[in-house]
């Protein structure tokens, strides 16, 4: 089964995750803003007014939602200007661009590529324009590449997955706002690592906590990690004020594990804001001793008569 989120649109409404039965796949974001990258995407800040005293005027892309992590983008921006450039994020390796003009403005399209899959929120680049040429007040808006039509992001399976912009876009202008986003996601869990116990069967997990009220702590043999919170064999479901856990395996052989952090409501419910990134993964190598069980020998000879 693929999983997608059921978000409640009201402000301050309940945003429930849920597994849908039906869903292709869960739909990565990309947001248009002039925040920090810290911000993004609990605090997206979407709207800016314009500096003519600065030469240009530079508008980050960010990407978040991307699951099992993302290795290739492809899609376009609307300006009312041709940028004059595309500032490359950190992990962006492969920059393709094409710019095409008309009479109501410019679009830019984009074909990134990562050098690894990368989780979100990631800064995928800075789109730079001129400011002595913009007007006052305009929109930035993301749409398809206007070669491969995609508006997608490529998966680490190589599979491409429909996106979609975060608010519509971004703003430039006197006196405009961001809206209140009502389902902001959970930062994620960070230095997660495991470390073989005190008997040859117990494994002890630590980590460092994310936002969200939960830890959950899953766990596959079989060479891959968990992809998403009902993905492999459960581990440990902890409150967020515990930050190690220790944990007894009668398998040997490699345990792949996989950490989120979830916000439960108190009803129970997982909420919309617990799983929007990858999960923090380590692995161990369990190797347990043989064990052997005495027996006679008269009993073993007996065996060969």
């Amino acid at each position: 089964m693929a999983l997608g989120l059921l978000v409640a649109a009201p402000a301050g409404a309940d945003c429930l995750l849920v597994r849908e039965r039906d869903a292709a796949a869960p739909t990565p974001h990309l947001a248009l803003h002039f925040g920090n990258p810290a911000d993004v995407p609990r605090l997206i800040q979407c709207a800016t007014s314009l500096d003519k005293n600065l030469p240009t005027l530079c508008v980050p892309i960010y990407a978040y939602n991307l699951w099992d992590g993302a290795s290739g983008f492809q899609f376009a921006i609307s300006t009312p200007r041709p940028p004059i450039g595309f500032d490359r994020g950190s992990e962006i390796m492969v920059l393709q661009m094409k710019v095409d003009e008309s009479n109501g403005g410019a679009l830019t399209s984009l074909d990134l590529a990562a050098s690894v899959p990368v989780c979100g929120p990631v800064l995928l680049g800075c789109l730079r324009l001129l400011t002595a040429d913009l007007p006052e007040s305009f929109q930035v808006a993301i749409t398809s590449h206007s070669v491969s039509r995609r508006c997608a992001v490529q998966m680490a399976s190589g599979e491409w997955w429909t996106a979609t912009g975060d608010r519509g876009g971004a703003r430039v202008g006197t006196g405009v706002q961001c809206g209140d986003d009502a389902c902001a996601p959970n930062e994620p869990i960070a230095d997660l690592r495991v470390t073989q116990g005190g008997r040859a069967s117990i494994v002890d997990v630590a980590w460092t906590s994310g936002s969200g009220n939960y830890t959950m702590l899953r766990y596959r043999t079989d060479g891959r990690y968990p992809e998403d919170p009902w993905d492999g064999e459960l581990l440990g479901f902890l409150p967020s004020n515990i930050t190690q856990y220790s944990y007894s395996t009668p398998v040997p052989g490699e345990l792949r594990i996989a950490a989120w952090s979830i916000t439960r409501s108190t009803h129970g419910d997982l909420m919309a804001v617990s799983n929007v990134e990858c999960g923090a993964l380590t692995s161990i190598l369990i190797q347990l001793p043989v064990t052997t069980v005495p027996s006679l020998w008269g009993g073993m000879k007996s065996l060969y008569r």
